[in-house]
This record gives C-alpha cells, structure tokens and sequence, in this order.
C-alpha cells in the first residue's frame, strides 16, 4: 500500500516483441508483454479530450482496441489512410479483467505511431492471389496459422445490412463477415479477403476486406431435391425447393412455416430485413419456397417432432410461390364444424323454447294493449260521431224551439212551419242514432274492407224485389285509412236511403273505384230525381248537408248531380295513394 520508488539506471531501448501466437489466447502467457502481431486496421478515432489516439483492430480473436499514447494531433496527421490496411503492431497485449476476475477486453498499448507499420502490399497481394473456390474452405491450411487470409470472389445473392451477405461461386455458398461498410445489392460481383472460421461442417469468412465489383445479374436458385439440401453440400447457397405445408410456428417478430417434402421437414423464415410479413397460405397447400440454404446443427426429431432437418431464408415475400391451394375442409374442419352444428342445433333447441315462451307472454301483453286501445279508439270515434249528427242536430231542434215559442202567439203559422221542421229533424236524428247503432253492432268494414260492407249495407236497404241494389268494385282494391272508409261507407249508406225513401228507385247502382291516382265512389239511381238547388223534402236536405260535411272531413270532393224525373248521381273522390289519404284525415282530425 506504500509509494513506489523508480531509479532510471539507463536506456537500452525496447526489448524484441515476443511473436503473439493466436492459439496461446485462452491463458495468461502473453498478458502484459510486449508483443508482435498483425491485424487490420478497421477505424481510426481520436479522442480529443484526452489527447489518444485508438485503432480498432480485427484479428483472428476478434476485435482488439489498441492505444496510443503518444499521438500530438498538433503535429501529426491523423492516419485514416490505415483504414482497411493490414498492419504490424508491436504493443503490450493487456487482457482487462471485470470485478469477478473473468476476461472482459483484449486492449493493446501502443507506445508511437512508429509502432504500427501498415502493409499496403499485403492487401494487394492478398487480392492478387486466385480466389480460392468454397468447396476448399474447410480443406484449407487445416494444420496450421489461422492467420492466413484468404481471397474469396462470388456474387452476392443476400445482404444482411449490419451483419454481412451471402456470396455464391461455381457451385456453393459463404457467409462473409465485415467491419467494413460496403453497400452491394443482389448480382454484385465482390472480392474479400478475411478468416476462415470453421463452424460445424461449414465455413464462415469473418473480418473481410472487400472490394466491390461489376453488379451483374441476380444468379437463378439452385432446385434441390430433399437428399441434396440435407448433404450440407449448399449450405449458404441460393435455392430453391417444393414442400407441403404442414404448421405455422411462432416466431419472434413474425411466424415461420414448417415445410414436408420426401419425409423430411425444414422451416422457411423470413428476413428480418425483409418488408412485409409472412404471407398466409391454408395448411396443406404446396409452396415453392426459394432462399439461402442454412444447414444447421443437427436436430433431435425424437425429443421434438416439430424440428426440422434444415433452414430456408427467405429473402423477401415474393420467395414463397403457390403451386396448389390445399382443401379448405381438412379433417380437423370437418370435426370441428361438426361439433359446431351439433353444439348450434342444441343451442337452436334452447332458444325456440325460450323464443316460444317469450312470444307467448309478448302476445299477450299485445292483445291486451290492443284491446285498450281499441277501446279507447271505438270510444272516441263514437263521442265525435255523436258530436257530429246528435249533438248537432238536438241544438238545431232546440234553437227551432225557441223559435216556435216566441211566434206561437203572434203567428201561429209561422211556428207551424217551425213545428214542422223540428219534426224532420228528430226523424233524421233517429235515422243517424240506427246508423251509429248498426256501425257499432257491424265488424265487417274492419274486418273485411269498405267492398264488402257496402255489400252488406246494400242487401239490409234492399225492402223488396222490385228495389235492386248493385255494388260493384273496378280496380286493384286497397285498404285506405279507416276513418276514410267510415265516411265513405256513410255517403253510400245516406244516398242508398234516399234513393230508395224519397226517390222510390227501383234500381240503384254502387261503384267503387280504385285508380293509381284516386278513390272514387259513385252511387247512381233512377228514382225521381230532385233540383239539387232545392231538396223536395227536408229529410233530403240534411242528408245532403251530411254528406258534404263527412266529404270535408277526408278532404274529398263531393258532387251531387240530379233533376226531376232522371235519378240521382251522388259521387266522392279522394286523394290518389292511402298515406296522402291518411295524412290529410289526420290534418282534418286536428282541425
């Protein structure tokens, strides 16, 4: 824990670099000595608060950070030129320990620039040599240096941006790895010079120097048959393969299919680089699937039968072509859309006994409500038909009263006439008081349309043989508003009775007329006829003032043609369709 005392005793300079052998990495042999390697320089970065100067350096061990100490930036250039130079270091290799003693960071101290001597002939060489075909990767200096590069050169089939692409020579594929950023897309031709790192049966180029090419066209798939894929011989390699689908499987980020083709089972995943996600395709179809070949370790098919034997990389959604769509009923849809009729014909069965008792009580509830309604409707039709003929007519009879009283005395003739009249009017306002008791006692114009109560009403006014009364109907028949039919069927029912009590016709004719544009009903007679102007009796003048009274009330137009000795026509036109009909009905109640 005590200060340390140094004595400068002289300056020999520094020792020979121990030569750094790779393969002596894993102990301590070579921490803190001063040593000799090689590596490529791969970034040149100057740290400008304290003053360093720090080279990343690739290695067969991987990435290494090396320091120097003594760098003025005043005074010396910064060596960018170094970038993607192979270079000797001479430097103290320092293995930097965590807190629990377990190596963490392979550092170089670099005492001067002078240290580092970059070998630009190294690279040129490296890339003057004849490219090495894949098939050899594996065979290559198998004995000896893992430092040796080699130069590969093939046409890039994938890119991984930040991680590296897939090359293709003759016949086989690699997986390059490299620092340097490079952009290539499909087709290019490109060089690299790097590691070989084997990995399983196959080899993999790391830390490469590249050198991009002419592009070309993007190569066509190699089409292997299932034996061929599993071989390893194209592992890396741009293929292209047909399979049956047989299972989706989750996927970090997405899905990947499980393939069958002979037997045998591989997946086909997606790029993460790819746009778009995994195109959905029903089980059982037959897929073209066209990618980078990726035989992996070998799989336990027993410990988990959803393992395949090998990996398809797809490098985009257009990878995946449909050769033949599958059935859509598989067995496991028929069992279920079985089981789902079963548990909906069960379901079924439920609810139309629950349905059933539902509508039960909902009908009753109905007929109730429209038994009040019907009521209370039947209650106010009948107070505004008393209101319209008795009520009416009893305050005319009252006013003729008081009329009658105040001549009796002086004019005895004149409350004679008075008399009389008042007698016609209580005869009318007993014909109106049978007919409101035979409207009430009658359901057929409710039940069954204004045609047959006029039917009806016809065969009751009918008193003997020689009094004919025809009802005829022309036209599509219709249901109109029921105050309308009401009124008309008064029409009808008050020129039927004149026609055969005050004008003694033998025959008399009833048409109802349906058009597209109006509802007609004519009542023609050959009865005496009258002068429309003036009555011949005052039994015929209150019923022609009724009729022109129940007219206004539908909005309708009544028109009354007669003369003495030639019958009578009595006729009612109204509105062209039921809801114009039933709207102006409704304006005219509310007036």
């Amino acid at each position: 824990g005590g200060a340390v005392k140094a004595t400068v005793l002289g300056r020999p300079g520094l020792p020979k670099p121990a030569p750094f052998a790779w393969t002596a990495l894993g102990d301590d042999h070579f921490h803190n000595r001063f040593v000799e390697m090689r590596g490529v320089v791969r970034a040149v970065r100057l740290d400008s608060s304290t003053g360093d100067l720090t080279l990343d350096v690739s290695t067969p061990a991987g990435m290494l950070e090396g320091v120097v100490a003594r760098f003025n930036p005043s005074e010396q250039r910064l060596p960018l030129h170094w970038v993607d130079v192979e270079a000797r270091l001479h430097a103290v290799f320092s293995v930097q320990a965590d807190p629990r003693r377990q190596r963490s960071k392979l550092r170089l101290f670099i005492q001067t620039v002078e240290q580092v001597t970059p070998d630009f002939e190294a690279v040129a060489n490296a890339f003057a040599e004849m490219p090495r075909s894949y098939g050899s990767l594996m065979r290559f200096d198998a004995s000896g240096s893992p430092e040796k590069r080699v130069h590969v050169h093939g046409v890039v089939t994938h890119q991984e941006p930040g991680r590296g692409f897939y090359l293709r020579d003759a016949g086989r594929g690699l997986w390059v790895q490299s620092p340097q950023q490079l952009a290539v897309e499909r087709g290019d031709g490109v060089s690299a010079i790097g590691f070989v790192i084997p990995e399983g049966r196959h080899a993999t180029m790391r830390d490469a120097i590249l050198r991009k090419g002419t592009p070309g066209a993007v190569p066509e798939p190699t089409t292997l048959t299932m034996a061929q894929a599993l071989s390893g011989t194209h592992h890396a390699d741009f293929v292209q393969i047909d399979g049956e689908l047989i299972e989706e499987l989750p996927r970090a980020g997405g899905r990947s299919l499980l393939m069958e083709a002979d037997g045998r089972r591989f997946r086909a995943e997606l790029s993460r680089t790819a746009e778009g996600a995994m195109p959905r395709f029903p089980l059982g179809s037959r897929l073209r699937v066209s990618g980078i070949c990726l035989n992996s370790a070998a799989t336990a098919r027993a410990a988990d039968p959803r393992s395949a034997d090998f990996q398809v990389l797809l490098r985009t959604t257009t990878d995946l072509a449909l050769l033949r769509a599958a059935s859509w009923w598989t067995p496991r849809r028929i069992a279920t859309a079985i089981g789902g009729l079963l548990a909906l014909s069960g379901a079924t069965a439920v609810w139309g006994l629950m349905l059933r008792r539902r509508v039960a009580q909902q009908t009753a509830i109905i007929q109730q409500k429209l038994e009040r309604e019907v009521i209370w409707e039947e209650r106010n039709r009948i107070a505004r038909e008393l209101h319209d003929t008795l009520e009416q007519q009893l305050a005319a009879i009252t006013i003729q009263l008081e009329s009658a009283s105040a001549r009796l005395p002086g004019s005895p003739e004149a409350a004679r006439e008075s008399l009389g009249l008042m007698q016609a009017m209580v005869q009318h306002s007993r014909a109106e008081a049978r007919r409101s008791v035979w409207d009430l006692r009658s359901h057929t114009l409710e039940q069954r349309g204004l045609a047959v109560a006029l039917e009806e009403l016809a065969a009751t006014l009918s008193s003997t043989e020689q009094q004919q009364i025809e009802v005829q109907t022309v036209g599509d028949v219709r249901r109109v508003d029921r105050q309308a039919e009401f009124h008309l069927l008064r029409v009808a029912q008050e020129a039927m009775t004149n026609a055969v009590k005050h004008g003694h016709a033998s025959h008399v004719k009833v048409e109802l007329r349906y058009t597209s544009e109006a509802l007609q009903l004519v009542v023609q007679d050959d009865g005496s006829g009258f002068d429309p102007q003036q009555p011949p009796s005052s039994g015929v003048h209150f019923g022609l003032l009724g009729m022109r009274e129940r007219a206004a009330k539908i909005n309708g137009r009544l028109l009354v043609e007669s003369a003495p000795g030639r019958g009578t026509t009595v006729s009612v036109t109204i509105s062209a369709t039921p809801q114009e009909l039933a709207d102006s009905v409704s304006a005219s109640q509310l007036q």
